[in-house]
């Protein structure tokens, strides 16, 4: 997209037109598989914000193939849900969607992140005989 700003006087600005581009980020698959829900995001938010980031994708990949990536990167309680549904379209998986949120209430899940913070004890036996 070609932006000109002119500014100043009439003679200036027929004289000097200031040209800005303006730069649209480009969408790779990559970022697609790196969006994933938010905690406490609601599952349509993210569907919205997905299907915005997707349609910006310029990597070939389909429609089809694009819904399976948000599938994977739902939270696990709606994916059980969506996953063997065969959706191929997001206007289908935005009516599945609404319809498992609906019914589905996620449980509070452990992540491996606060799982991490955990200290974990271990005891450690040796099973040689001592030789006193």
């Amino acid at each position: 997209m070609l932006v000109i700003i002119i500014s100043g006087s009439k003679s200036f600005r027929k004289a000097i037109p200031i040209v800005l581009y303006m730069h649209e980020e480009r969408v790779t698959t990559t970022q697609l598989n790196n969006t994933c829900q938010k905690h406490g995001e609601d599952p349509v938010d993210f569907l919205r914000r997905y299907r915005d980031l997707a349609l910006d994708c310029y990597d070939e990949k389909d429609k089809e193939a694009l819904v399976e990536i948000f599938i994977s990167n739902i939270v696990a309680d709606y994916r059980v849900y969506l996953e063997n549904i065969g959706i191929s379209q997001f206007s289908r998986l935005l009516k599945a969607v609404r319809k498992t949120s609906m019914s589905v209430k996620p449980t509070e899940q452990r992540t491996w992140r606060s799982e991490k913070k955990e200290a974990h004890q271990t005891l450690a036996i040796d099973d040689k005989p001592s030789s006193d």
